[in-house]
């Protein structure tokens, strides 16, 4: 049998790199995050206090729409997080396999 090109394993690997789980999981991570910067860029602006006097908790004063892009942030967070968990479990019981298909 012959050697197989470089150029057509090249292309063979990215395939299969683009069709992988993780690939397609870190394209996901990539569309909310660019989601997320907007909401960032606005939690950014609020004026959040960055130190409690007597170790009070203080309800900050928001208007209703402040607190659903916190809750909102709240809630991506909490899913992604547990999205990396589970990634982080599979990875650890090496579930993932490649395949060209």
């Amino acid at each position: 049998m012959g050697e197989i090109p470089h150029c057509e394993l090249q292309k063979y690997h990215n395939r299969a790199v683009r069709e992988s789980p993780e690939y397609r999981f870190a394209l996901q991570l990539d569309e909310m995050r660019m989601q997320l910067e907007p909401a960032l860029a606005t939690l950014e602006t609020m004026n959040i206090p960055q130190e409690l006097e007597e170790r009070q908790i203080v309800e900050p004063q928001w208007t209703k729409r402040q607190w659903g892009v916190v809750n909102q942030l709240r809630s991506e967070v909490a899913y992604l997080h547990s999205k990396v968990i589970k990634i982080r479990e599979k990875k650890s019981k090496g579930v993932y396999t490649i395949t060209n298909t």
